[in-house]
């Protein structure tokens, strides 16, 4: 409704009746000099998205959302994504139980020092991507009450938790997580963390997980299963004050690195691929035809002019979006999945497996 108002700097709606409104995604999104929002009369008993809501408000220090009534909602996605400048921030009254998404949540806050997240209720969320990346000054956190055994995705979680000492993580439930990539990327002062209990057998990527975690001295990762695992790179880098590391005798953390155990998970062209530009003369017409897949580019030079003649397919793109939910993927960081930061291209065979879709409807696709 007020997406891209980016001169806006205040805003009355305080006689609007949102009674029967069920959907409010980008409501307020790139309002990036609105300071302040006054929504105690809105009525959301109704709404089911609030997705991107207030995604970009950079100038906002104090959101009341007290008097929000959640209960429909089912996905809360970049809610407050990019509100760098929120101090304070009440949800108090949020009710969770319908929501699906929370990838991306409070990704950005860099200024909010606690949450409480205590009431929320998880057991339905699927993705949780993203969810506290780079609250910087985050010192407490409350997450106690999650129950996260829908969830698929945890990459990104909480990287770039730059303030955090303690995450006592004992009673996640990962057993449907495909992704911890990134995870405690750059805490750099975590010095306990506790995922002991984490079931990651129907993991495939771990790379960067604790990277960065420069305060870190122990870890305890004596229950991990990596049978699956495709990705482990820098897994530990610049762990610098890490001198324990419990690996139990079946784990694999290591030894995948050097054995090939699953040659078909293994195979190169599952997780390779390669972009394209191509030009076609017609010499009869006298006409130029160009086609790109990805993010290859194609210039025409007139007259020393360069010209763009395409144009890159990004995660961010509307119509590249529809396909890659539709084909029951997901986007992070602007990135497939967390993982790849294009949408079409040739190869990356793990990306078009949905034997229910034309190639031309996989979450990457050439065509």
């Amino acid at each position: 409704m007020f997406n891209g108002c980016n001169k806006l700097t205040s805003l009355d709606i305080s006689n609007f009746d949102t009674s029967k409104t069920t959907n409010m995604n980008s409501m307020f999104k790139d309002c990036f000099i609105l300071t302040s929002l006054n929504l105690s009369s809105f009525n959301t008993n109704l709404n089911t998205n609030m997705n991107e809501m207030f995604k970009g408000c950079s100038k906002i220090i104090s959101l009341n959302l007290s008097s929000f009534n959640t209960l429909q909602v089912t996905t809360m996605g970049h809610l407050f994504e990019g509100c760098n400048s929120l101090e304070s921030l009440d949800i108090s009254t949020f009710n969770t139980n319908s929501n699906n998404y929370m990838n991306d949540m409070f990704s950005g806050c860099a200024k909010l020092k606690s949450l409480d997240l205590s009431h929320f209720d998880t057991s339905n969320v699927l993705n949780m991507a993203s969810l506290f990346k780079g609250c910087v000054d985050l010192e407490n956190l409350n997450i106690n009450s999650f129950d996260t055994q829908k969830v698929q995705s945890m990459e990104n979680m909480f990287c770039e938790c730059s303030s955090i000492t303690t995450l006592n993580l004992s009673h996640f439930d990962t057993s449907s997580v495909n992704s911890l990539a990134f995870m405690f990327k750059d805490c750099k002062l975590l010095e306990f963390l506790d995922i002991k209990n984490f079931d990651t057998y129907n993991c495939a990527s771990m790379g960067y997980m604790f990277s960065g975690c420069n305060e870190l001295g122990s870890l305890d990762l004596s229950n991990f299963k990596t049978e699956l695992v495709k990705y482990m790179d820098r897994m530990f880098n610049e762990c610098n004050k890490l001198i324990s590391l419990n690996l139990n005798s079946e784990m694999t953390l290591f030894s995948q690195l050097m054995i090939q155990k699953n040659p078909e998970a293994d195979d190169i062209s599952m997780r390779t691929g390669c972009t394209a530009g191509v030009m076609s003369i017609d010499e009869t017409n006298k006409k130029l035809y160009f086609a790109n897949a990805g993010d290859s580019r194609v210039v025409l030079c007139k007259n020393g002019v360069a010209e763009a003649q395409s144009e890159d397919h990004k995660p961010e793109m509307e119509s590249e979006k529809t396909r890659i939910y539709k084909a029951e993927g997901w986007i992070s960081d602007g990135r497939v999945k967390g993982n790849i930061n294009l949408t079409r291209g040739f190869g990356d065979l793990e990306y078009k497996q949905n034997k229910n879709l034309k190639p031309e409807e996989q979450m990457i696709t050439a065509i």
